[in-house]
């Protein structure tokens, strides 16, 4: 575990005698005239999450004596368990600071004394200044000799080296900005872009007073003020495990009059697209699509107890990542064209994925979102090859939708959602009754499955001319396959009224 994190490189002659005394031999570098900062550096094992400790006292790791620091600590090297950041902690009351550059123009740690730690990485605040008057200041560089996923391999292995004594009184969590429940600034650095798309850019980004990685959706400042005002609003209000929460919004005014808003959610592994294109076996994707449906329909009908719709349900707006267990956890997001059930009127969403009511002068209701989600399951599955079909039109989609739904016995056990009429299709309630979920309902709610007859009972209805949904059924499917559809099926020489 001697592993070098990084190293302290001296900016000014009091940082160059320090480097070079006596008790801090065990830090110097023999090829350079710096102090090297290992995995094993600091003298109390016990205390997993910190790397290394400055001050005067005996208990200080390396020892920075003089120049008015009296701190026994003046400041300590600590690790973000969760994601291996590392940041600098003052513990000599404002007496530590430190810069992104050498011009000494900005200390986040002063900036806030709401903060006592701020992150170091690479070129972000590795100036590290002890003391506060420039006569006595001590200056380092920080060096960095190890990335991200390294540094969190080495807290990964203290917490599995500690006992459960340790862990408990040991492993810290650093307080942040995030969760905030309302605007305001927030501070953070960018590490990587996630994804792109007509609303702007979403970043990986590092809390810089915790160490904790979010997710920023950014928008770009044209981006229309309605649907930001509608996922922002859906956001605030939902609290469910199977929806993105959103932790905190800020509108930041450098691009510009209009500003650039940004929203601050947590990191994912990735989409339902992305993980599905990857290479699974039959029965890993068969489990995908169990554990895909089941938490989809927990959050649907918890949207639908809050009068609201999605109305953009699909793989690509179904986030993923894996617990603990290996077992994965799916959360919807995007919540750009939601709106209330009063409010939700005009067509939107992804046509593939489309209710076929969402294109009529009905009134939207949550039950459009259950056809998504067969939709989406379809594609989830790759039924008779969904994912790689050309479609030209909503017609032919739901054409397909509606036909493996009535003859394709192995997706009989969620047709209940596929049924054109909404009055009669299945609410998400219902097939988590149907599932035996009852525990997945929201608000603890009961709720009776469908009737075991209801799909075919529904093709009957359309048979004889009882569905309003007759003549359309006529655009998208044909008599035959009604007819091999039907159970019992119609006698010799009937014809359907349709």
């Amino acid at each position: 575990m001697d592993t070098p994190i990084f190293s302290l490189r001296p900016k000014n002659n009091r940082a160059r005698i320090i480097t070079r005394r006596r008790e801090n031999e065990s830090f110097a570098s023999p090829e350079k005239d710096e102090l090297i900062i290992r995995a094993n550096s600091h003298q109390f094992p016990q205390e997993i999450c910190v790397i290394a400790t400055m001050g005067k006292g005996k208990d200080a790791d390396i020892f920075t004596p003089g120049y008015r620091m009296a701190d026994p600590i003046h400041c300590a090297f600590v690790i973000n368990w969760k994601t291996g950041i590392i940041l600098v902690e003052d513990r000599s009351g404002g007496s530590t600071s430190l810069y992104d550059n050498s011009k000494l123009v900005y200390s986040p740690l002063n900036a806030d004394r709401g903060y006592n730690r701020v992150v170091v990485m690479d070129n972000k605040n590795s100036y590290l200044v002890l003391g506060k008057s420039k006569a006595t200041q001590v200056i380092f560089k920080i060096v960095f000799s190890l990335g991200l996923d390294e540094t969190l391999k080495i807290i990964q292995r203290r917490i599995s080296g500690a006992s459960a004594d340790v862990q408990r009184d040991f492993l810290w969590t650093f307080h942040g900005q995030l969760p905030q429940k309302e605007q305001k600034k927030i501070h953070h650095y960018t590490l990587v872009k996630l994804g792109s798309g007509g609303f702007g850019t979403v970043w990986k980004s590092v809390d810089i007073y915790s160490g904790d990685i979010v997710a920023v959706k950014e928008f770009v400042p044209w981006w229309t003020s309605d649907s930001l005002d509608r996922e922002i609003d859906a956001l605030s209000r939902f609290q469910h495990p199977f929806i993105i929460p959103l932790y905190g919004w800020y509108a930041n005014p450098r691009s510009g009059s209009k500003g650039r808003y940004e929203m601050f959610m947590p990191v994912m592994q990735g989409t339902l697209d992305d993980l599905m294109l990857r290479t699974h076996s039959p029965k890993e994707t068969i489990d995908i699509g169990n554990a895909v449906l089941l938490q989809m329909l927990s959050a649907l009908d918890y949207l639908a107890c809050m009068d609201f719709i999605h109305r953009d349900v699909k793989p690509e707006n179904i986030l993923f990542e894996t617990d603990h267990l290996g077992n994965y956890v799916f959360k919807l997001t995007d919540f750009g064209v939601s709106n209330t059930i009063a409010l939700a009127q005009s067509e939107v969403g992804t046509e593939t994925y489309m209710a076929p009511e969402m294109r009529s002068d009905l009134p939207q209701r949550p039950k459009a979102d259950v056809w998504s989600l067969f939709v989406t399951m379809l594609w989830v599955l790759d039924v008779k090859q969904f994912r790689s079909l050309d479609f030209k039109s909503h017609l032919e989609v739901q054409g397909f939708v509606l036909q493996n739904a009535i003859l394709n016995s192995d997706i009989e056990y969620m047709r209940d959602m596929g049924i054109l009429n909404r009055a009669v299709r299945a609410s998400a309630a219902q097939m988590l009754a149907k599932y035996g979920r009852q525990d997945l309902i929201a608000l603890g709610r009961t709720e009776r499955a469908p009737d075991s007859n209801r799909f075919n009972a529904w093709l009957w209805r359309i048979w004889d001319g009882r569905d309003r949904w007759g003549n359309y059924m006529k655009r998208i499917t044909t008599e035959r396959v009604l007819r091999l559809g039907l159970l019992p099926p119609p006698e010799p020489g009937a014809s359907p009224a349709w």
